[in-house]
């Protein structure tokens, strides 16, 4: 059996392009830091707005679809499953100096290779792991024989663009080569689109249980993901309005799901 008979080619398609869109935010992002100078104050405020959307889009699209398709119960295990793992892949990763991987070097500077040896392989490590679930939950719908839902994409879209800004700020402060940073990026885009294809394979002919489940599981690792490696970037140095702008974020997302 070849990779056709498990997956028609369109659907292949589909769930690279879905990704790509989605995790295309990540090389702006990137770029923007390279080409610009942005000071902690509208990083945070950029960061801040990227959470709101990300937990909105986590809580009002993935979580509550994941409980009409597969049961509350079945979906708070998969959340709380998808949140523990990864909250463990962080602290494994913080341990050996990934900890900072998001922040932009001014309020708080990550590691230099040369005060924490292997910092750089762990850091490129966790953000080819943050682009994961991304790609996992497109596969969701495109399973389904559907387009992701608008507010999906634009939530991730919006939400990799600082992710990517900050981070690659912090890399450029703390001595990394832009051949790393550009290799890093160019790394993570194709994560996306590959576990879009994935989510598609594992999911094709699926009960909607098992559909629901894997939501779920994606959106605990996306709201630890949010919780351990954004909002402190947002809050750090407590800018002014950073709250509300989380807010907009999130009001954002639920009034493009209501539409």
């Amino acid at each position: 059996m070849d990779a056709s008979d498990l997956l028609p080619i369109s659907t292949w398609l589909r769930a690279v392009l879905w990704g790509f869109v989605a995790g295309v935010g990540l090389p702006a992002g990137a770029a923007a830091a390279l080409t610009g100078r942005f000071h902690h104050r509208g990083v945070a405020r950029m960061m801040a707005l990227g959470s709101g959307l990300l937990l909105g889009v986590v809580s009002i699209q993935f979580t509550l679809e994941a409980q009409r398709r597969s049961g509350v119960a079945r979906a708070t295990l998969a959340l709380l499953v998808g949140a523990a793992l990864f909250s463990g892949i962080n602290l494994w990763l913080s341990r050996r100096g990934a900890e900072n991987r998001k922040r932009c070097g001014e309020c708080v500077a990550q590691p230099t290779e040369a005060r924490e040896p292997g910092s750089g392989h762990a850091i490129a490590i966790g953000t080819l792991v943050d682009a994961l679930p991304e790609g996992l939950v497109l596969g969701v719908a495109v399973a389904r024989g559907m387009a992701p839902a608008l507010t999906v994409v634009l939530a991730l879209f919006f939400a990799n663009v600082p992710e990517a800004l900050s981070a690659t700020a912090g890399m450029i402060a703390a001595g990394r080569s832009r051949r790393y940073v550009l290799a890093l990026w160019t790394g993570a885009l194709t994560i996306t689109p590959a576990a879009a294809v994935l989510g598609a394979v594992l999911l094709t002919a699926s009960p909607p249980a098992v559909e629901g489940m894997l939501e779920a599981f994606s959106a605990g690792v996306l709201f630890v993901m949010a919780a351990e490696t954004m909002i402190p970037e947002a809050f750090e140095r407590a800018p002014a309005f950073s709250g509300a702008i989380a807010v907009l974020g999130f009001a954002s997302i639920v009034a493009l799901a209501a539409l």
